[in-house]
């Protein structure tokens, strides 16, 4: 039984060892590329990317599960809530946040659609959704991007003009 919001897997095997591999083509080791999201024993939601996930098994998961993507699987499908008290380095992850229960309430009601309709413009050249917030953009883009990547997005941040973009894992 998953501790997340499906019981069925997000991603098979083969998708996280693609997410997880600095030889895949999106693989970008920057801190705000590869962002992955994973449940905390503490119920929140930690962002994180894929150097940071790695280190965290090294740290407090390597007894547990022999291989990394065997953990990987298990967070990024959120059928464990991980523990971050096993890491004794602070910066092991992005942030953390709670859900947006606005944005959980506009999620439950009409899905990911309802998320893009309000909150997404989408580049046909890129093939990216970008967010376009207009307010409260550090309240609202955390949980628009967990729906998204529980949606089998691929969540890219950046501070440059593009901002948050997402693009489905199928176009990879």
């Amino acid at each position: 039984m998953g501790c997340g919001p499906a019981d069925k897997d997000i991603y098979t095997l083969s998708e996280i060892k693609k997410i997880c591999s600095p030889t895949d083509p999106i693989f970008d080791p920057r801190p705000d590329f590869n962002l992955v999201f994973t449940i905390g024993v503490d119920d929140s939601i930690y962002v994180l990317n894929i150097n940071q996930l790695h280190k965290l098994y090294k740290r407090g998961y390597v007894n547990k599960y022999k291989k990394f993507y065997d953990f990987a699987y298990e967070a990024l499908n959120q059928r464990i809530k991980v523990d971050f008290k096993k890491s004794t380095i602070v910066y092991d992850y992005k942030r953390r946040f709670k859900l947006m229960p606005y944005i959980t309430i506009l999620y439950n009601q009409e899905g990911l659609e309802g998320l893009i309709d309000r909150f997404c413009k989408y580049d046909e050249k890129r093939g990216f959704y970008f967010l376009q917030l207009k307010t409260d953009i550090h309240m609202y883009a955390s949980t628009i991007s967990y729906y998204f990547f529980l949606n089998r997005y691929y969540t890219l941040e950046s501070d440059d003009q593009f901002g948050v973009s997402y693009t489905n894992i199928d176009k990879w």
